[in-house]
């Protein structure tokens, strides 16, 4: 799959990305990225709620990696990996970031994101 070939839907408002996501999948759908401005019923770990008002980034990526499924869970590591990588190219200091495990992305200390 080339980057080219990825999809991309947009919405002003979803429960989540993620359930946006497993639908899509469902459906068969290809690869596609979905993006959000607000997202109503987010979830983190363990079922905890995740809240995205309105001007805020929520995103999923729905991928088919021809992996066995052990090989799953390094995804989100190397996806956490990858945004604070994103975030030293954007300017901010590694000392304001830390990727604490296993998902959660902290700048300043406080919670910004989550790596599912």
């Amino acid at each position: 799959m080339s980057e080219q070939s990825l999809k991309i839907h947009r919405f002003e408002k979803l429960d989540s990305t993620n359930c946006e996501a497993k639908r899509l999948a469902l459906a068969n759908h290809p690869s596609t990225w979905i993006f959000s401005k607000e997202q109503t019923h987010g979830r983190g770990r363990r079922g905890k709620k995740w809240y995205s008002l309105t001007r805020n980034f929520t995103a999923s990526v729905l991928l088919y990696p021809k992996i066995i499924p052990q090989q799953f869970s390094i995804y989100s590591y190397v996806a956490g990996i990858a945004v604070y990588d994103a975030l030293l190219n954007f300017g901010i200091q590694s000392s304001q970031i830390i990727l604490k495990w296993p998902n959660d992305l902290l700048l300043n200390n406080k919670k910004v994101g989550g790596i599912l």
